[in-house]
């Protein structure tokens, strides 16, 4: 790549913030535009060094227009092909630096689905390591410690956002939440969601500790087979801090000497435990059913 070259995650911040006039690009080849997409879609440590990370399907695309916080680098389309009303609409009114108009087949190697989306998007990832979290997320916010899998962190996700969740924080060692797989699991909920990731014991102890000092009656409720309360024994209507395990190894010791108590979920069958998603899901619906029951009636 030569020196005039500019490419994605190098655009000035001018060009957007002056007006929304994206600079039209055709991709014919597998150039330099084309590598760059498919590198932060596939690869973990560029997606990390570029700071740039993929987004498809309608409701994912959707979300860029609902929460315009998140700042789109590059729509992309099949060139040649007729847009839908809701392609045009996009490519309309999400700002974006490029619009980069692929031949079908290489927008097709780039897509996950089966059948290729109209419209992509390459999204600038913004920092959310040790970043500043509102205490009041403590109200309802999850916990989880080194979640391995991808599928499990973007359902996981989803189910906060539906069932009154107010954070997900990550920590330890983890999938990563800007995976392709991760963000096609929230099915948009990603977008509207507080995520963060804690890199130091240091970080997640002073978050707790603020919020305990805001939010009168916090509890940190963590999660293990060897738990000694019930999901409905647990009031849900206080502020709560939900920590969940590890798939494989469940909470690590340190995390576990932070909750103030563990809950179980007793299995009926033959099965030993739930995967993290359900569990996790099982938990929010509780704490959602609680305070649900809690309103005045009307």
């Amino acid at each position: 790549m030569g020196p005039g070259y500019v490419g994605l995650g190098n655009v000035r911040d001018s060009a957007m913030t002056v007006q929304h006039v994206p600079t039209q690009m055709r991709i014919s080849t597998r150039n330099q535009w084309f590598q760059r997409v498919q590198a932060v879609k596939n690869n973990r440590r560029k997606r990390w060094k570029h700071r740039l990370f993929v987004v498809e399907g309608v409701r994912g695309v959707n979300q860029l227009r609902t929460h315009p916080k998140w700042r789109v680098e590059a729509l992309l389309h099949a060139h040649g092909t007729r847009l839908s009303d809701w392609a045009r609409g996009v490519l309309a009114d999400v700002p974006a630096a490029y619009h980069l108009a692929l031949d079908a087949a290489l927008l097709e190697e780039l897509s996950d689905k089966d059948d290729t989306s109209e419209l992509m998007a390459v999204v600038h990832l913004p920092n959310i390591d040790d970043q500043p979290l509102p205490h009041e997320m403590a109200d309802l916010a999850l916990v989880l410690d080194r979640p391995g899998n991808p599928g499990n962190l973007g359902t996981i996700t989803r189910s906060a956002d539906a069932l009154g969740g107010r954070a997900v924080v990550i920590t330890g060692h983890a999938a990563d939440p800007f995976d392709p797989a991760v963000i096609r699991a929230t099915a948009g909920s990603f977008f509207g969601m507080e995520v963060r990731r804690m890199t130091t014991r240091a970080a997640l102890t002073d978050w707790l500790d603020a919020a305990r000092a805001v939010l009168p009656g916090l509890q940190v409720a963590g999660t293990s087979a060897q738990g000694d309360t019930p999901p409905w024994a647990c009031d849900f209507t206080r502020p709560t801090v939900l920590v969940m395990g590890n798939e494989t190894v469940g909470l690590s010791e340190w995390l576990r000497e932070q909750c103030d108590t563990l809950l179980r979920i007793d299995m009926a069958g033959g099965a030993s435990s739930l995967n993290l998603a359900c569990a996790t899901t099982a938990f929010l619906y509780e704490a959602h059913a609680q305070r649900c029951r809690a309103l005045p009636n009307e």
